[in-house]
């Protein structure tokens, strides 16, 4: 299923990731819409039938005549269409925030994540007794390898 892209389906999905991912002035930081993301989503839709299809579904359960998206047009395209909203989040965060000039906005190097990542701070000694002491508390959950009910199902 292609997607057919008018102009007014453009500013309609751009009014849409404006409400996903809003712009923050004050850092510097543009809305998903304003920065593009809807080409990033668009391409993904020419390549993908699942994608185009999910964009032709939130299309169709609203009216994009209008590109003023509001917060309750949003509201309402996650209720209705829950999984074809799923894809549009999902395709909005990895379009926005795969760009350099976004990650280094947001405090992370503007390098992609693979082969170098980003650094991870080493959890102090406390830090990591709280994390493991659910998983202490619980118990052993499983039999030593040299139980004796181990042992006497393997002959």
């Amino acid at each position: 299923m292609s997607m057919q892209w008018t102009q007014q389906n453009r500013d309609w999905l751009d009014g849409v990731l404006d409400q996903l991912i809003p712009a923050n002035p004050e850092k510097g930081i543009p809305s998903a819409g304003a920065f593009g993301v809807g080409d990033f989503i668009a391409a993904r839709a020419a390549e993908d039938k699942h994608v185009a299809t999910a964009l032709n579904e939130l299309l169709a359960s609203t009216s994009a005549s209008d590109a003023s998206v509001s917060v309750e047009t949003v509201k309402q395209l996650e209720a209705n269409c829950t999984d074809a909203f799923s894809v549009l989040v999902r395709l909005t965060y990895m379009g926005y925030y795969s760009r350099p000039k976004i990650r280094s906005a947001v405090g992370l190097g503007s390098w992609p994540v693979h082969p170098k990542g980003y650094e991870v701070p080493i959890e102090s000694a406390d830090m990591l007794e709280k994390l493991i002491a659910p998983v202490k508390a619980r118990g052993q959950t499983y039999r030593e390898p040299n139980d004796e009910q181990a042992s006497s199902t393997d002959e």
